[in-house]
């Protein structure tokens, strides 16, 4: 069974009605996640480029990271991790991009044109971008969780 099937099999539609078939409206769900997240986070999803480019203008305002600044990036559990860092190899381009080293890449599973959850901690003064096929473990994990909470 692979990502999808398990995210839409947790779904109110199990089968596919006949074409000729009356479709009754689901009813409403209620909300069992709260309203809003405690702030402690800023997302942003972002498609890399060619070059290693994943635009990230909005984090990068709300962390205080100018073009110029030097990253440095690390890989874990196959998601990468970038921090300011006087040393760091990478820069924030003057479009107010991340550039992606093709190691990191390579070692995320990253491909041009693949989209990116960006997560930025401001407490931490870090932004984590999760490649695809950890959004596919995420998003499988919590539909085959019942509570979902």
């Amino acid at each position: 069974m692979n990502a999808a099937d398990h995210i839409i099999s947790g779904l109110a539609f199990t089968e596919h009605p006949r074409r000729n078939e009356r479709i009754e409206p689901l009813p409403l769900a209620t909300a069992r996640l709260a309203a809003s997240t405690d702030g402690s986070l800023r997302y942003a999803i972002s498609r890399i480029d060619g070059y290693g480019k994943v635009p990230a203008a909005q984090l990068l305002d709300s962390l205080g990271w100018h073009p110029g600044d030097r990253l440095t990036v690390a890989v874990e559990r196959n998601i990468a991790i970038f921090r300011r860092d006087l040393t760091g190899v990478s820069t924030i381009t003057r479009r107010r991009a991340l550039v992606m080293p093709v190691a990191t890449r390579r070692a995320c599973g990253l491909t041009t044109g693949d989209s990116l959850l960006l997560a930025a901690a401001a407490e931490f003064d870090v932004i984590v971008a999760h490649p695809p096929a950890v959004l596919d473990k995420m998003m499988t994990l919590y539909h085959q969780s019942p509570d979902h909470a």
